[in-house]
């Protein structure tokens, strides 16, 4: 059988081998994602992939959608990569070395729908996690500059949590 997708040649792989790596970032002490490193096998991959996959088409994403992937270079981008793929949807992966407006330019060129953006929580001492993520206003706070003039909806991916945020207005 010949895979029609990308995801189509990972689920292929996944099954036959769900042990072996797929993913692997080595360790960089300076960086702010892994610092210690991580590898990630075919079968996590995928568990986490299908769950990434559930929560975008549960949010109405899909065929002839455009999901703008602003992740950086970590391996979780290929988590929503091939969940993406899997629905049929397109991606628009956007630098996150751009500025504010090289951003804007990108997201209304591509038409994307939505935002997907990992964002870690440094959170202070004594500080409930709960807090953080509850809430419209909160959550609002931790999305980068770069993206608060976005046109589209965004999924604010927080410690392996998904929250979908409406239509941002603000200026900043």
């Amino acid at each position: 059988m010949t895979a029609e997708t990308v995801f189509d040649a990972f689920l292929a792989t996944a099954r036959a081998a769900p042990d072996n790596v797929f993913l692997c970032a080595p360790p960089a002490p300076g960086r702010a994602y892994h610092p210690g490193g991580v590898e990630y096998t075919y079968g996590q991959t995928l568990e986490a992939v299908l769950a990434l996959r559930e929560a975008y088409a549960a949010a109405g994403y899909g065929h002839g959608h455009r999901v703008a992937l602003l992740l950086e270079n970590r391996p979780e981008f290929f988590f929503h990569y091939l969940a993406l793929n899997a629905l049929g949807t397109s991606i628009v992966p956007v630098n996150p070395d751009y500025r504010h407006d090289e951003v804007l330019y990108q997201m209304d060129h591509s038409e994307a729908d939505l935002a997907a953006i990992e964002e870690e929580l440094r959170l202070e001492p004594g500080l409930s996690s709960a807090r953080v993520t509850t809430g419209l206003g909160t959550l609002f706070d931790l999305v980068d500059l770069r993206v608060k003039n976005l046109r589209v909806p965004i999924l604010l991916v927080v410690g392996g949590s998904l929250f979908l945020v409406p239509r941002l207005a603000r200026s900043i």
